[in-house]
């Protein structure tokens, strides 16, 4: 199974206007930096990445999940609906996908994350022996205990 993650930019004043815009208007304002950037939700596909890779097979992922979070939205989800300018990462293919204003973009490259390790920079680093740190809504553990 594949785990994916919703990030979302952070609730910061300088932030405010780039919420809910396109990709050109973050590609133009350099937006597209992990610091600007929080998570908001950790889940697992139900299909595995690993038995079909190709682009229609994300694409038919993104929209499905696009779907998810707008019209049958988890309980556990406590964040308004996944919009434009919201980011799902594919952990285990190292992949990062922008919901633009029509459809889903490729911004892995432009969206550098340490794909490699157990705690992608843009994740707290907690202690999994402390889970009292926040949890994520969905979650019953820290985050490094979920991912």
């Amino acid at each position: 199974m594949t785990k994916y993650m919703i990030v979302r930019l952070k609730e910061k004043e300088e932030l405010r206007t780039a919420r809910f815009m396109n990709l050109g208007y973050c590609r133009k304002n350099n937006i597209l930096k992990p610091d600007n950037y929080e998570l908001i939700y950790v889940d697992t596909l139900k299909t595995d990445l690993a038995k079909d890779s190709g682009s229609e097979h994300f694409l038919e992922i993104l929209e499905n999940l696009f779907e998810k979070f707008n019209l049958e939205i988890p309980s556990d989800f406590k964040r308004y609906s996944l919009s434009v300018g919201d980011i799902i990462v594919f952990k285990k293919k190292g992949l990062a996908f922008f919901c633009d204003s029509f459809g889903w973009e490729n911004i892995t490259a432009e969206f550098p994350l340490n794909y490699a390790s157990d705690a992608p920079e843009l994740l707290p680093v907690v202690d999994p022996c402390q889970c009292k740190e926040k949890p994520l809504a969905n979650m019953r553990t820290c985050i490094q205990c979920e991912l």
